[in-house]
């Protein structure tokens, strides 16, 4: 039984149909988490913005300068298990200025949640080099996929 040219056609049409409607699930699946993990870093980032302030704006800083290098989002040329030069970037500029920034505002007895001000200096400087590094590793995912996901749906609806 040989298929006719039309059939292959309309054949390769409903795989298209299908791998679009594939990524667009995909993408809004992402989109979903991105939300929650908004949803729950939002309120944590306005209670304690001692941690938090300085890990996005240095992330923000590591994110404008690897843009302005001419560094995209996707990177064709990459391994699947790594991150991308964008991603790698971002996380490494908020880890070190949300580490450092927790740190200093430690040191001033600034916005710890979980260390009182009558906590040793050592630990105080510790608590905000843990929260700080923490808020820059989460500022430093969220910026690269809030692009692709803002990407992705201009994308979307220019179609």
């Amino acid at each position: 039984m040989s298929q006719t040219p039309d059939e292959s056609a309309a054949d390769l049409a409903r795989r298209v149909r299908r791998s679009i409607w594939t990524v667009r699930i995909a993408m809004a699946v992402l989109a979903v988490w991105a939300v929650l993990v908004l949803v729950w870093l939002v309120p944590v980032a306005i209670r304690f913005p001692a941690a938090s302030v300085p890990a996005l704006l240095s992330a923000t800083a590591g994110y404008v300068l690897a843009r302005r290098r001419g560094i995209r989002a996707f990177d064709s040329g990459r391994d699947s298990g790594e991150l991308s030069p964008l991603e790698g970037r971002t996380i490494l500029w908020g880890l070190i200025g949300g580490a450092l920034g927790g740190m200093v505002l430690a040191g001033f007895r600034i916005g710890l949640p979980v260390f009182s001000k009558e906590a040793l200096l050592g630990w105080r400087l510790l608590g905000g080099l843990v929260f700080g590094a923490g808020a820059g590793i989460a500022a430093g995912f969220l910026l690269p996929i809030l692009e692709l996901v803002m990407g992705l749906w201009r994308r979307g609806r220019a179609a």
